[in-house]
């Protein structure tokens, strides 16, 4: 449990320095409703416990339901006839059968990630009032489709891919498409990190725009990255990133170096799409740097966070519901 203990201290500790996100805020009322259709799928034993299932679930989260079984299982839709049959010969896999022990093993309870996200949500909506939250969260086992997928009310969880990379079914996934990178990634330190950062990106700040001037996509993460920091200030920085300890510190020392080859190869005012495919996507490391097998993944959207920081510093009378309409060019020209 010791992670567990490292992720959710940022809870309680006060923080040590005068950073503007540190605040006081008081408890929003967050009525979540909170669903574990993994172990409810785990429990079936017969085709009439699953239809039983099947119709709590077509009925109270029909449009999460639908999604779940059709893109995640794609096994059919609700009102498909063949769907049961497929869901039945889902749960009576033994991978799967596997897969939900160790969901049950790992994830007994979720109250502390439930009391973290509310944490969290204090402070979006002392930073944004009219912030939407959410009414429901479900945990479920996407089988290794989704990480979290929020819609305008609900969080959805693919908990199997927060087990730990130790974990005997992460460990007996295919090398492809699941690279050990991915598998690493798959840590349950990121978990509440990660619903706060769906929730943000579906229904707080408009959605990225990827096929921009570099310039542009890299303040757009910086400012859902800035967010989400403000969301959970005393969480350490390279969580925030989705960064490990030697790639967050990897980032910090080579941010000038960074910065200079993006000025020298003249980019950060264009449309380059392999540029942007280097810096912005997910992998082992940054792709296209002259020392890119020693780079962490998405230096484009570590700097741009690095940059919106900067420019918040130096702004400190500038709130964050007015951040996200400043343009990148007046951003990005403060940037020291």
């Amino acid at each position: 449990m010791k992670h567990l203990y490292i992720l959710f201290s940022f809870l309680f500790v006060a923080s040590c320095n005068s950073d503007r996100l540190d605040i006081n805020v008081s408890d929003v009322d967050l009525k979540l409703s909170v669903n574990r259709l993994d172990l409810d799928l785990a429990s079936v034993q017969s085709m009439k416990e699953l239809e039983q299932v099947h119709i709590k679930y077509a009925k109270e989260q029909r449009e999460f339901y639908n999604f779940y079984l059709g893109a995640c299982l794609q096994v059919g839709l609700i009102e498909d006839t063949f769907t049961l049959n497929g869901l039945y010969k889902f749960v009576k896999d033994p991978y799967i059968k596997e897969l939900h022990a160790a969901l049950k093993k790992e994830f007994p309870k979720v109250e502390r990630e439930l009391e973290a996200l509310k944490s969290g949500f204090s402070f979006l909506v002392h930073h944004f009032k009219k912030a939407p939250l959410p009414k429901h969260v479900i945990f479920y086992n996407s089988l290794f489709s989704n990480s979290i997928v929020s819609s305008e009310n609900t969080i959805g969880v693919g908990l199997e891919r927060y087990l730990g990379e130790n974990s005997s079914s992460i460990k007996k996934l295919p090398e492809e498409p699941f690279y050990p990178y991915i598998k690493r990634r798959m840590d349950r330190k990121f978990l509440v990190r990660d619903m706060m950062m769906s929730w943000i990106g579906s229904n707080v700040l408009p959605e990225i725009q990827d096929e921009k001037e570099l310039a542009d996509v890299m303040i757009q993460w910086g400012k859902h990255f800035y967010v989400l920091e403000a969301c959970f200030p005393y969480l350490d920085k390279e969580l925030i990133l989705r960064y490990f300890p030697e790639e967050y510190a990897w980032a910090s020392k080579n941010e000038k170096e960074f910065w200079n080859y993006l000025v020298a190869q003249n980019s950060l005012f264009k449309r380059d799409y392999k540029m942007a495919l280097n810096i912005f996507s997910d992998g082992p490391f940054t792709s296209g740097l002259p020392i890119a097998e020693k780079a962490p993944p998405r230096l484009g959207q570590y700097l741009g966070w690095r940059i919106v920081k900067n420019y918040m510093e130096e702004n400190p009378d500038i709130r964050l519901d007015e951040l996200i309409k400043i343009d990148y060019k007046t951003i990005i020209k403060t940037y020291k």
